[in-house]
């Protein structure tokens, strides 16, 4: 209950930014409405209703005041970085390699998809990045149309889209090479969104937090491994991927 509250706390924070640049332009604005009955309480009525639940649970009570402490901070920390970090909780389209480049380097954690429109599995990554991207604020999520980046797609050594990788400080740290390891069915265009954070979260480019494991089985988990055995085995060139020339 505790997680559920504070995901769509922040939801309302990233809902809250976008209304307020009602009158900007942004790619990817993500518009999903909050119909949730929280929708209208205040930090500390939020932090109470958490320790109200958390109180229920006989369990907790040595963990409750530790958790609340962290849920405060967490609420703190994202409502700061939507303050000063204009790109917070989008996917932000980029245009030219040296904005991709700088990007990379000067941000904390960054994924970048580089992608193609004509290829449905880029569209359908591109989909699941934006929803990933309004949940994880302190994560810089972007994408770039592969035609505008010759030089990185050869440096990078990029053969198949989409091709999304990630950098921490930096430094590249995970490479996913189509969307077979995420149990990609072409029949439907889709893939569990679960499986992608977990991914993202393997290779250490979000930042922890409350995370749905109970909805991915054992079996699939096993199958994305770490990010850098993507890279060092060249991908998986099945036939749901496109390759890029």
């Amino acid at each position: 209950m505790e997680h559920r509250l504070a995901e769509e706390y922040q939801d309302r924070l990233v809902d809250q930014r976008l209304q307020s640049e009602s009158g900007e332009t942004h790619d990817n604005k993500n518009n999903i409405d909050d119909d949730s009955d929280d929708a209208d309480l205040s930090d500390s009525e939020i932090l109470q209703q958490l320790e109200d639940d958390i109180e229920k649970n006989q369990f907790l009570d040595g963990y409750r005041e530790k958790r609340l402490e962290q849920l405060s901070k967490d609420l703190s920390s994202t409502r700061k970085k939507l303050t000063e970090d204009p790109d917070a909780g989008f996917l932000v389209h980029v245009s030219s390699e040296a904005t991709l480049m700088n990007l990379a380097a000067s941000a904390k954690s960054t994924v970048i998809h580089f992608y193609q429109d004509q290829f449905k599995t880029c569209l359908v990554l591109n989909n699941k990045l934006l929803a990933l991207a309004r949940k994880h604020p302190s994560t810089k999520f972007v994408f770039i149309d592969a035609t505008n980046c010759a030089f990185l797609i050869d440096r990078l050594k990029i053969k198949v889209l989409p091709c999304l990788l990630s950098y921490v400080n930096g430094k590249e740290v995970g490479r996913l090479i189509g969307l077979d390891k995420l149990q990609y069915d072409p029949k439907t265009n889709d893939f569990d969104i679960a499986l992608l954070e977990h991914y993202l979260y393997s290779v250490y480019v979000l930042e922890k937090r409350s995370i749905n494991i109970n909805s991915v089985g054992k079996s699939q988990l096993s199958r994305l491994g770490q990010g850098n055995n993507e890279a060092n085995n060249g991908g998986n060139n099945d036939s749901d991927d496109d390759f890029f020339d």
